[in-house]
């Protein structure tokens, strides 16, 4: 974890917000990237003398309390109950350290693509782990 000016980064000073809540607070993690396919192309002798790229792709995954995936579904159209349903939607990750302005990744066009429940019982917290597809990751925006 970087250290600036003897400050790191920590879960508490993220903030999410997404589908019209400023301020989700039922977030246990979320990842992202982007991914892209890069691939030598060789000539005469064991050398490449160029490189290609294929498209890139962007992908995540949000950790949820059954609390605020049922608060996402009330807010749902009726007739209409399963996340994957939820047209595109953006994600903002802000987040600072107490020192440095605070950053924030904008995650466009995301859509849920699954929506499951698993329950057991020596479950201690009970949270959803939900891949995301995401359009564009604007990092630092």
């Amino acid at each position: 974890m970087a250290t600036i000016n003897g400050r790191t980064y920590q879960w508490s000073s993220i903030s999410i917000s997404m589908l019209g809540n400023t301020q989700v607070s039922g977030v246990g993690s979320i990842s992202y990237e982007v991914t892209q396919e890069k691939k030598n192309i060789y000539g005469a002798h064991n050398r490449p003398v160029g490189r290609v790229s294929g498209a890139k792709e962007c992908t995540g995954s949000i950790k949820l309390t059954i609390e605020e995936i049922n608060k996402i579904r009330a807010a749902m159209p009726t007739g209409s109950r399963s996340l994957t349903d939820i047209p595109p939607f953006d994600i903002t990750v802000s987040y600072n350290n107490g020192v440095e302005p605070i950053t924030t990744d904008t995650l466009r066009a995301c859509e849920f693509k699954d929506d499951k429940m698993s329950l057991a019982a020596e479950s201690t917290d009970v949270m959803q782990e939900l891949g995301l597809v995401i359009g564009v990751i604007d990092y630092g925006v």
